[in-house]
């Protein structure tokens, strides 16, 4: 995969990182008095944004993770602890030269790759695996322990590790907070390991579904089920999809976690809407039944979607980045449809961890309006203006607004 960096450089404690001063008043106000004029549909919100800090930002080699308080950022073999509030550093570690999975947080511990190996490289892609993980105390970066293997799961409990650098692949949950071995099993001839329903479900080569129980990893139900050579193991609506392609194109079938039961089958691609199994056909975005494959709606215009509450999609299309919010169990669509690069878009370098569920979340259009989406109703309010081009994407939490471009990265404080 190509890793993507944010260059954010390590500052010394207490400084703020690469403060710049947001655009005056005065021009804000004429700017969306004009993007009022043009989008009818949005409405203007009560306070305007404002840009607290920004800093470069190199989109192949780091990772961010945010944080209701805090933005980590890996960057030339740092980790880097950055105050959201005023980008000022509360710590730095080294870390991996390549990071090849993002952090995440859960419990106060901010779990890290610590160690890669590549299997892949040529001048303009590299693909690299993590083959240790450390946990630090996500205040301090304190070290609190190091083991083998790459997280496959993260809860406020354990870490769930893969660790298949020698020998037969051997799968192990430690303690989030000491690392301790909590249980472990070798998993020979392993091709996916996913977390659905509660358990870990193991597939092997041979097509071996194993459903082992998460606190002690005692196997409870096992099964055999077709598997193609190039098939892979998902878990979606708190179903398991083994998908495979053919010479017709993409296949699914789809099952019951805890009984291994075959429930429907289903071609294209399918993921998770929470509430139900989304699919793609030619020209529309179909929500499945879970149980059934029964199809209970279906929003023609729409390539993908994207769960940003659980009672909540965004659906989008490629093509022209129209999107629109959606009550996943029933396909309503919830305000008007709208365009724009939003931040629920996930890009496998960037995560939100540790924050509440999202009331809001952000639209830049055509690059210079900013406009809020409230995730209850669908509604649009003008938040400000956006200086730039080039936006590769944005994330948010309460109060603060992450956004990326080719080679800046900005904070700004948001309603």
């Amino acid at each position: 995969m190509t890793i993507a960096d944010l260059d954010v450089a390590a500052r010394p404690a207490g400084r703020p990182l690469g403060m710049v001063p947001s655009r005056s008043v005065a021009l804000l106000v004429i700017g969306l008095f004009t993007l009022a004029l043009v989008t009818g549909s949005v409405r203007s919100a009560p306070h305007l944004t404002g840009l607290l800090w920004s800093g470069p930002y190199d989109r192949d080699n780091d990772t961010v993770t945010l944080t209701p308080a805090t933005l980590y950022v890996s960057h030339h073999a740092t980790l880097t602890a950055y105050g959201l509030a005023d980008g000022a550093v509360r710590w730095s570690a080294a870390s991996p030269g390549v990071v090849a999975a993002v952090p995440s947080v859960a419990g106060g511990v901010i779990v890290a790759p610590d160690g890669f190996e590549r299997y892949f490289e040529r001048p303009d892609l590299l693909l690299s695996r993590t083959t240790r993980t450390i946990g630090r105390d996500a205040r301090t970066g304190a070290v609190l322990w190091r083991a083998a293997g790459a997280p496959q799961d993260v809860t406020d409990r354990s870490v769930l590790l893969l660790d298949d650098t020698g020998g037969p692949p051997e799968l192990r949950d430690v303690g989030l907070h000491d690392g301790r071995v909590l249980w472990s099993r070798p998993v020979p001839g392993l091709a996916s390991v996913v977390v659905a329903g509660g358990a870990v479900v193991t597939a092997g080569v041979d097509g071996r579904l194993t459903v082992l129980r998460y606190a002690d990893g005692a196997v409870t139900r096992t099964a055999k089920v077709p598997w193609p050579g190039n098939a892979r193991l998902s878990a979606a609506a708190g179903r398991l999809v083994v998908t495979s392609q053919g010479s017709s194109g993409q296949a699914n079938t789809v099952y019951r976690p805890d009984t291994l039961a075959e429930l429907w089958h289903a071609g294209g691609s399918l993921f998770d809407c929470r509430a139900v199994l989304c699919g793609t056909v030619p020209g529309a975005l179909i929500g499945y039944d879970p149980d059934t494959g029964a199809g209970r709606w279906r929003l023609p215009g729409v390539t993908v979607a994207w769960p940003v509450r659980d009672d909540r999609i965004i659906a989008s299309s490629d093509l022209d980045g129209r999107f629109q919010l959606l009550d996943p169990a029933t396909g309503r669509p919830l305000g008007a449809g709208s365009a724009g690069l939003g931040s629920w878009r996930p890009d496998g370098r960037t995560t939100v961890s540790g924050a509440p569920e999202a009331s809001s979340a952000y639209v830049i259009r055509d690059e210079a309006a900013l406009v809020r989406l409230d995730l209850r109703t669908g509604s649009q309010y003008l938040a400000g203006t956006v200086a730039g081009t080039g936006w590769i994407g944005c994330r948010n939490v309460a109060k603060y607004l992450v956004c990326l471009q080719n080679n800046r990265l900005t904070v700004t404080a948001v309603d």
